[in-house]
């Protein structure tokens, strides 16, 4: 396959997960006490965390040397693309604990409208110190970061 990376061009998730909260947003965690009860539900700024994705991946191949365009959806005609779907993402905090997080997400690589690569991925993460929203958010970036780990040496090799 004679696919370099600079032909990479578009990126796309869709963010798949159920669960609306809110016109604000969709639960992403939860907060549960000394008894192990759901005291609160902690929801996303955005309603769609296919954006998110979207943009940690498209940085991580930029660096590796790809032209990349993040889009909301791919062309069926797209030389070469990515498109991926956050099936889960999801992070627990217990009483006076550090959250945990998962994130789980398909992954495919589309050439000229046919799927040539698809596989799952799931990034975790269990992060210490700090509750709170900062022990989310550095929980929850922690857990893209493990999902990215694995999931870009997999891209890039199938882009060779």
């Amino acid at each position: 396959k004679d696919v370099s990376p600079n032909n990479l061009k578009k990126i796309s998730f869709k963010d798949r997960r159920g669960t609306r909260i809110s016109a604000n947003g969709k639960e992403i965690g939860e907060i549960r006490n000394g008894y192990n009860i759901k005291t609160a539900s902690v929801v996303s700024k955005s309603p769609d965390l296919g954006p998110w994705i979207t943009h940690a991946l498209s940085q991580e191949l930029k660096q590796r040397g790809f032209n990349v365009v993040n889009v909301t959806s791919l062309p069926p005609e797209i030389p070469l693309g990515i498109n991926g779907s956050i099936e889960k993402c999801y992070s627990k905090m217990y009483f006076l604990k550090a959250p945990d997080c998962t994130i789980q997400t398909t992954i495919s690589l589309q050439e000229s409208g046919v799927t040539v690569f698809t596989k799952e991925y799931i990034g975790q993460s269990k992060v210490t110190g700090g509750i709170g929203a900062q022990g989310y958010e550095k929980a929850f970036q922690a857990a893209v970061k493990d999902l990215l780990d694995k999931a870009v040496p997999d891209i890039v090799k199938a882009c060779q």
